[in-house]
């Protein structure tokens, strides 16, 4: 059994599949057979990212 989770983290994709043992996959064939679901982790990913190292640039930068 595993236990699927949608949560923002920088470099992470927003899809989290834990196994049984509460051990986090970073591959799963969930996600790496179904072509758009791995399109929108990845594009999720990225505009948080994004957001993520806009708002860094700017404390950086004050």
């Amino acid at each position: 059994m595993y236990t699927i989770r949608l949560m923002n983290e920088f470099l992470h994709g927003p899809i989290w599949i834990y196994d049984q043992d509460k051990t986090i996959r970073l591959k799963h064939s969930l996600i790496s057979n179904d072509t758009i679901l791995q399109n929108l982790n990845e594009e999720a990913a990225t505009l948080y990212d994004s957001f993520y190292d806009s708002c860094l640039q700017s404390m950086l930068q004050n």
